[in-house]
C-alpha cells in the first residue's frame, strides 16, 4: 500500500447529494507529501460490496468511507486523521460516532454514547476527561469510518446498507485492531444532512447480524427481546404510515394539483411527520410558506410556485441548505450572493429558512453581513436579521424547545 496516499469512497446513487459532498472534501487542505484519490461507486448492489469494489481498486494506506451526504467540516480533517493514525499504529478503525459496549438488542443506532455529528439529527455525546484524541469503540456508525489497514467488507452476509459498519467494527476487533471514536473536542468534523434511518431492511439484518456476531450482544433477558420486538412492530408500522402519508401528499400535488390541500394537511400534521426524510423537508417548506402567507404573499407566489412538483420543492429546498450551510460554516459565500442577486431566493425566505437550519447564528450572521456587502446592498443585512428575530420569536413562542 501507498502509505503517503488518502482514498476517499462513496456509494451513491443521487448526484446532487454526492456533488455537495464532493465540494467539502475539495475544499480540505491536503498535507504535504500526501497524495488524495477518490472513488465514487454509482451502481453498488449493497454498502459492502460497493466499499470492497473500491477498497480493490486503490493502493492507498488510508482509505475514508463517508456516505453521500455526509459534509466534512473540519478543516484539518486530512492532517489529523492521519495523525492520530500515526499516534496509533494498532487502531485498524476510526469512526466520529461509537459505542464504548456492547448492547443486549443490537439495536446499536440509538446506543452510541461517544462522538459527535452537526446537522438536523445532532449529536453531541459527552467527552470523557480523556486527553487521549480517540476514545475505544466496540461499534462505530457508518456515516464516516477511516482504516489504515484494509479489511474486506461482509458482503457475503450483508445484502442491503444496514450494519455493513457495525460488523466491520467486529471484523477489525475479531483481526486484533483497535477500533476507537475520535473526540472532535472542538465540536463536530461533519455535517450529516439527514433526519431519518431507512430501516425497510433494517429488522432483518438485524437477525442476520445476531447470527453472525453474537459478541455483539450482551446475554437477553425478556424484558430485553419484547422490548425489541415492541420496537420492531412500532417503527414497521410508523415507518409504513409515514411512506403512505408521503405518497398522498405527492398524489395531491403532482397529480390533483392540490397544493393548498397539500400543504394543509403537511401543516395540520406536522407533529406527527417524523423518521421520514422528504416528509420532513416538506414540513419545514411549509413553514417557510406559512411564514410567507402571514406577510401576504400567498401560495404560488413564493417558494411553492404553483407549478411545483414534489420533486422541485426538494431540489429548491437542497439548494436552500447548502447556502446557508456553506455560509455558516465559512465555506462558501459566492452560490447564495448569486442565488439573492438573481432572486431565486428572497430575503424572507433566507430568514424563515435560517431559523429552522442554522445552529450557530454569530458565524452565520457575520458571514450574512459579507455576502449582503458584495451584493453592495447593505439594507439587506438589517432586513433579513430584523425578519429573522421576528420569525424566530415567534416560532420559539410556539415551539419552546426548539423542535420543529
Amino acid at each position: 500500500m501507498n502509505p503517503n496516499k488518502l482514498c476517499f469512497i462513496l456509494c451513491s446513487n443521487d448526484e446532487e447529494k454526492l456533488s455537495e459532498a464532493l465540494f467539502y472534501i475539495h475544499k480540505l487542505p491536503v498535507p504535504s507529501g500526501i497524495d488524495t484519490e477518490f472513488r465514487i461507486i454509482r451502481d453498488a448492489r449493497s454498502m459492502c460490496e460497493g466499499y470492497n469494489r473500491a477498497l480493490k481498486s486503490s493502493d492507498a494506506k488510508y482509505k475514508v468511507y463517508l456516505h453521500h451526504d455526509v459534509w466534512i467540516m473540519h478543516e484539518n480533517f486530512i492532517g489529523d486523521l492521519i495523525s492520530i493514525f500515526e499516534s496509533h499504529p494498532k487502531t485498524g478503525l476510526l469512526g466520529l460516532a461509537g459505542a464504548s459496549k456492547a448492547v443486549p438488542s443490537g439495536i446499536y443506532v440509538t446506543h452510541f454514547d461517544y462522538g459527535a455529528v452537526a446537522g438536523p439529527m445532532i449529536f453531541q455525546a459527552e467527552i470523557p476527561p480523556v486527553e487521549d484524541s480517540c476514545l475505544p469503540c466496540v461499534a462505530l456508525d457508518g456515516y464516516l469510518l477511516a482504516t489504515q489497514v484494509d479489511l474486506p467488507w461482509s458482503e457475503d452476509i450483508f445484502h442491503h446498507f444496514d450494519f455493513y459498519d457495525i460488523a466491520q467494527t467486529m471484523n477489525f476487533r475479531r483481526a486484533g485492531y483497535e477500533t476507537a471514536c475520535i473526540t472532535q473536542a472542538k465540536g463536530p468534523w461533519c455535517y450529516h444532512y439527514t433526519e431519518s434511518s431507512n430501516l425497510y431492511n433494517y429488522f432483518a439484518e438485524l437477525l442476520t447480524f445476531r447470527k453472525n456476531y453474537p459478541e455483539a450482544f450482551t446475554e437477553e433477558d425478556e424484558s430485553v427481546v419484547q422490548a425489541r420486538e415492541a420496537f420492531i412492530s412500532y417503527r414497521r408500522q410508523h415507518d409504513q404510515d409515514m411512506s403512505d402519508f408521503h405518497s398522498y401528499i405527492e398524489s395531491l400535488v403532482n397529480v390533483e394539483h392540490k397544493p393548498s390541500e397539500a400543504l394543509s394537511l403537511i401543516l395540520q400534521y406536522r407533529k406527527a411527520i417524523s423518521m421520514h426524510f422528504q416528509l420532513k423537508q416538506l414540513k419545514k417548506i411549509a413553514f417557510v410558506t406559512e411564514e410567507e402567507r402571514k406577510r401576504g404573499i400567498q401560495l404560488g407566489q413564493g417558494f411553492w410556485k404553483t407549478e411545483d412538483e414534489v420533486t422541485d420543492l426538494l431540489h429548491r429546498w437542497d439548494r436552500m441548505v447548502s447556502d446557508l450551510i456553506r455560509t455558516e460554516y465559512k465555506k462558501d459565500r459566492t452560490q447564495i450572493v448569486s442565488d439573492l442577486s438573481s432572486s431565486y431566493f428572497t430575503p424572507l425566505e433566507i430568514a424563515a429558512a435560517s431559523v429552522l437550519l442554522i445552529q450557530d447564528w454569530e458565524p452565520w450572521l457575520a458571514e450574512l453581513m459579507q455576502v449582503c456587502k458584495e451584493l453592495k446592498r447593505p439594507a439587506l443585512f438589517d432586513e433579513i436579521r430584523i425578519l429573522t428575530k421576528e420569525i424566530l420569536g415567534n416560532f420559539l413562542e410556539e415551539n419552546p424547545d426548539g423542535s420543529y
